[in-house]
């Protein structure tokens, strides 16, 4: 029944998908805006110009809508490649490329992660929950997609013990984005020896690339440096658009800032911030120690459980994280879901976990509504830590503890202030 109930959803994806494909490729003005700077850019430096100029790409593009290329140059052959084709064609060949490294990705999760007898519910899961990040991925025309298939297989590759294949792929998705180096930190709770190596190694290596493209052509480079810096001053770059951390407590800085009518320093925000990756970091840090200590757990499911918890910290903590980031939470969620126990709790999260930013905006307008996914991230994130801590023993004798410390405090109250009624 459970088989017969995947295959008719995976068929009403399917065509669902079609239907997408045919409605991007009649509003190519209107979508894949991302596309549109991936495809000038590459056809701009293939013709001698600077990509990183958005004047020139704007040249280029005839017009079309483009924005800042923010990549780094070593990236642009590859999109050179996108640009051979006609622009039609290229759009259409880069969506359905798309699908289908969807359609992968879902097979590794379901296959390598979660079990072949996964709930089709899952499949819907993923469509929808966090505020739709898949397709909020394609209608952007981000890379999101390609980048999770990349980690997600270099995931794989931690779990089965292949580091050197695990680094080669961390690496190659940071060539793009630079931020999922962070995995790296996975290296340090693997036992093999040579862990240190690979990590040294791994940023040496990304660190060489970065030096060799700027020897090259460090014009290309140093606009590389300029247009990352620009990201950092676009208005755009927050809510629902940018649902993270820091431009939530900018947000948070400006509206007290007009309630209490006085200028607030932007180092405010930043104060904020590193309090609040430093509180994330210690939590985590805290269960993962706990986590060491259980000995009940083997190796090979604390890798998991250190792949969910690297995944739900980067995406607390990085000061930029877009809508279709959150594509990254999908199977840590779910395994959330699956593992919390038969309760009350899992239809709600279920549920919450769907619901649209948009659709809460009329009962509760504002920064609620604008960064609910951030949210109801931080929401999973401490179910976890509860999920991987409560059944460590070293977890329960610290609870004991506690409850033996207030039961003497109490006892000793009673016998210093005697109840004489």
């Amino acid at each position: 029944m459970k088989k017969m109930g995947a295959k008719i959803l995976l068929f009403l994806l399917c065509v669902l998908l079609g239907c997408v494909i045919l409605f991007f490729g009649s509003k190519q003005e209107a979508v894949q805006w991302d596309f549109n700077t991936y495809y000038y850019a590459g056809k701009a430096w293939s013709e001698g110009f600077n990509p990183y100029n958005k004047d020139v790409l704007s040249v280029v593009s005839k017009g079309a809508a483009v924005f800042d290329y923010v990549y780094s140059p070593i990236t642009l052959p590859v999109f050179s490649l996108i640009a051979l084709m006609d622009f039609r064609q290229a759009f259409i060949f880069y969506l359905v490329l798309k699908i289908a490294a969807w359609v992968v990705l879902n097979r590794i999760w379901v296959n390598a992660f979660l079990g072949r007898d996964t709930n089709f519910l899952f499949y819907l899961f993923g469509l929808v929950a966090f505020n739709c990040s898949f397709l909020a991925d394609l209608l952007a025309g981000n890379i999101a997609v390609f980048e999770q298939l990349l980690l997600w297989v270099a995931f794989f590759c931690y779990l089965q013990g292949w580091l050197m294949l695990f680094c080669l792929f961390i690496v190659v998705v940071s060539l793009f984005k630079i931020t999922p180096l962070f995995f790296l930190v996975l290296l340090l709770f693997v036992p093999d020896r040579r862990k240190y190596l690979y990590l040294v190694g791994s940023l040496a290596g990304f660190a060489l690339i970065m030096a060799l493209s700027y020897a090259v052509q460090p014009w290309l480079f140093q606009g590389f440096l300029d247009n990352m810096q620009k990201l950092n001053n676009l208005a755009y770059e927050r809510g629902l658009v940018n649902p993270a951390v820091l431009p939530l407590l900018k947000d948070i800085v400006r509206v007290w800032e007009q309630k209490l009518n006085i200028p607030i320093p932007g180092q405010v925000s930043w104060l904020l911030y590193f309090f609040f990756v430093s509180t994330v970091l210690y939590i985590s840090r805290r269960s993962i120690v706990l986590l060491l200590k259980n000995e009940q757990i083997g190796n090979e499911q604390k890798g998991l459980v250190y792949i969910f918890l690297a995944c739900f910290v980067f995406a607390l903590i990085v000061p930029r994280f877009k809508n279709y980031s959150y594509i990254m939470l999908i199977l840590p969620a779910y395994y959330v879901l699956k593992n919390i126990g038969q309760s009350v709790k899992v239809p709600f999260l279920f549920v919450i976990t769907m619901v649209p930013s948009f659709s809460v905006t009329p009962l509760y307008s504002g920064l609620l509504s604008e960064y609910y996914v951030f949210f109801v991230a931080c929401l999973y994130w401490f179910l976890y830590i509860r999920l991987i801590t409560e059944k460590s023993p070293s977890w329960q004798n610290r609870h004991f503890l506690f409850k033996g410390l207030v039961n003497k405090a109490t006892r000793k109250i009673s016998d210093t202030y005697p109840n004489n009624g």
